[in-house]
């Protein structure tokens, strides 16, 4: 019989959390379902977090709810107790559009790091980070559009063996590395790198993992060649399937070109494609390592009824789970209670770089947000 996914006991829902932390939570989710407050609070946030006087309330306050903390030590204290009770975590360093050398740089040092991590931590499955976050933005851009000047490709050359050599150190040490989607008009000059680098390192183990969003018209497909595409190589595939980050900016820019817009009309459609993603991961989960980012419960459930419809275990080394940290907790908890491979994604960094990268994910995140009065109604519960 298929197992049904617990939801509403706190129990199963918090027990990583103390009761000081369920009180901020419940705070903090009274704001984000405060539709007013939520618009007033997003600026003003954003605005402190650029003014070191105001970092020490943040850290008191955001940092302990959806951020692992500023340094590794802290996080890493977040991970084990989340191991503690059956939960992996995927390590963010959450910097992104680094333009500066220093600051790739420290992104860079950081990724190798978190590779070490992995071999080290059972806690730590794989390891995760955005292109753009060693190369910029403009660069990706405009190798994508096919708009850069021969220096500017060689410039990417030299970017493409840093992110080469990344992988070959983790394809020594047998840990997956994910790399993270952009913006559509980013996105080609990304495939066009981890399709080489996947047909290299992926022939004895899934070492390069892709990301893709469903929201997208063209993705579903895609994954489907892609799928066929390892096959036919002889090599394992792996990929991240998320619904979508940047759904508002890949319309309006459509709109300001006089494009057809790239992503789905309706969020019926974007479930559509994703649930069928879901189903080709698990359909070819002897080859494919998947991660089923995504706070949706049905999407969830039907990647866990799947799981037992064709007998694979629930704990499938190539079926993996994820939610933000802070966020939908009561699911994550409730896949490990059953046995699933279920991770929180956690961002880390310094408040000036963290704050911008976490209100860029909720303002995103539609599903996040729709689901914070049951957040609410949850940790009400657990702090009666």
């Amino acid at each position: 019989m298929p197992s049904s996914l617990i939801l509403d006991d706190p129990a199963v829902a918090y027990p990583a959390r103390s009761k000081g932390e369920l009180r901020l939570a419940y705070r903090l989710y009274r704001v984000v379902t405060n539709r007013l407050l939520y618009k007033i609070g997003m600026p003003l946030l954003m605005l402190a977090s650029r003014i070191p006087l105001f970092h020490p309330l943040i850290r008191a306050t955001l940092f302990r709810i959806f951020i692992g903390g500023e340094t590794v030590a802290e996080v890493l204290k977040v991970s084990e107790r989340l191991y503690q009770h059956g939960v992996y975590s995927i390590l963010d360093f959450a910097v992104e559009r680094a333009e500066s050398p220093e600051t790739q740089q420290k992104v860079l040092q950081a990724v190798y790091e978190n590779i070490d991590r992995a071999v080290e931590r059972d806690e730590i499955p794989l390891v995760v980070f955005k292109l753009t976050g060693i190369t910029g933005v403009e660069l990706p851009e405009r190798i994508s559009l096919g708009t850069a000047t021969e220096a500017e490709k060689q410039r990417w050359q030299g970017y493409e063996e840093k992110v080469r050599e990344v992988f070959e150190y983790a394809r020594q040490r047998r840990i997956t590395v994910c790399i993270d989607a952009e913006e559509s008009w980013i996105q080609p000059a990304i495939d066009a790198l981890v399709h080489r680098l996947t047909w290299e390192m992926n022939k004895d183990f899934p070492v390069v993992m892709q990301t893709i969003q469903l929201y997208r018209t063209d993705r579903l497909e895609y994954y489907q060649w892609y799928i066929d595409e390892c096959r036919l190589r002889g090599v394992y595939g792996a990929m991240k399937l998320v619904r979508g980050a940047y759904l508002e900016k890949e319309r309006r820019r459509a709109a300001e070109k006089g494009y057809p817009s790239p992503v789905h009309k309706t969020k019926a459609a974007t479930d559509r494609d994703f649930n069928r993603a879901v189903l080709l991961s698990i359909a070819h989960a002897d080859r494919i390592r998947s991660i089923i980012a995504t706070h949706n419960v049905q999407s969830c459930q039907l990647a866990v009824d799947e799981l037992q419809q064709r007998d694979l275990p629930m704990n499938h080394s190539n079926i993996w789970f994820s939610q933000l940290y802070g966020i939908r907790d009561n699911l994550t908890f409730a896949l490990a209670r059953i046995g699933a491979n279920a991770t929180k994604y956690i961002p880390y960094g310094p408040v000036k770089e963290v704050i911008p990268y976490l209100l860029r994910r909720m303002s995103e995140n539609a599903d996040a947000l729709n689901y914070a009065p049951e957040e609410l109604r949850l940790l009400k519960k657990a702090l009666s």
